[in-house]
C-alpha cells in the first residue's frame, strides 16, 4: 500500500501546474491502479472520472471499476437470494467461462444454450493492492453517504461463491479467457 502512495505522489509531481492540474495525475493513478489496462478504460470514456460528481477517492474508483448508472436502467430491486456454485462445479455442469469486453464488475452475463451455457465475468488482476481496494470500496458502498447500490459488495459476493478453492480460480485461467482475467 505505501507504493501506492509514494507511486501516486511520484505522479503528482511529475508535471509543472502550468501543464497539468492534480486533478489529472490523480486520474491517471486511478486508471493506473483500478484498470485491467488502460486500452479497456480508454474505451469507455462515457464512465471517465469525474471529479464535480465524485465526493470521494474511493467513490472515483468505484465510478472506473462498476460504471455509470443510468437512472434510466434501474429494475425493480430483487431481494431474491440465488445459490450459486463453485467454478469447477459450473464447468463440469457444461458452463464456460469467458472474459468481458470491460472492466465495469457489472458487466456480468449468463447465456444459456441449448446444452451450455456461458458465463461472462469482467476481467480482474488479483495482487496485493486487490483485497485492501475491494474492501475499502465495499465499506465505502455501505456507509451512510456513499452510493446507494451496492455493486461492488454484490461483485465480492458472486466471486466468493465461484472461487472456493485453488481448483475455482484453474478453472477461471482456463482457455484464455483468465489469462488475463486471474493473474497473481
Amino acid at each position: 500500500m505505501t507504493e501506492l502512495f509514494n507511486n501516486f505522489f511520484e505522479l503528482a509531481r511529475v508535471k509543472p501546474p502550468e501543464e497539468s492540474s492534480c486533478i489529472n495525475e490523480v486520474n491517471k493513478y486511478v486508471v493506473k491502479y483500478c484498470s485491467v489496462n488502460v486500452t479497456s478504460w480508454e474505451k469507455n470514456q462515457e464512465t471517465s472520472l469525474k471529479w464535480e460528481e465524485s465526493p470521494h477517492l474511493l467513490d472515483l474508483m468505484r465510478a472506473n471499476l462498476v460504471g455509470s448508472s443510468d437512472p434510466g436502467d434501474k429494475k425493480p430491486a430483487d431481494n431474491t437470494w440465488w445459490s450459486y456454485r463453485s467454478a469447477t462445479e459450473l464447468a463440469k455442469s457444461g458452463i464456460h467461462f469467458r472474459a468481458s469486453e470491460t472492466i465495469n464488475f457489472t458487466d456480468v452475463k449468463f447465456k444459456s444454450y441449448y446444452i451450455y451455457g456461458k458465463l461472462t465475468l469482467p476481467p480482474i488482476v488479483v495482487d496485493d493492492a486487490t483485497k485492501p481496494l475491494l474492501l475499502n470500496l465495499a465499506a465505502y458502498e455501505m456507509s451512510r453517504h456513499g452510493p446507494s447500490e451496492l455493486k461492488v459488495a454484490s461483485y465480492i459476493c458472486l466471486m466468493d461463491s465461484l472461487i472456493d478453492r485453488a481448483e475455482d480460480v484453474k478453472e477461471l485461467r482456463k482457455k484464455g479467457n483468465s489469462s488475463q482475467q486471474f493473474r497473481q
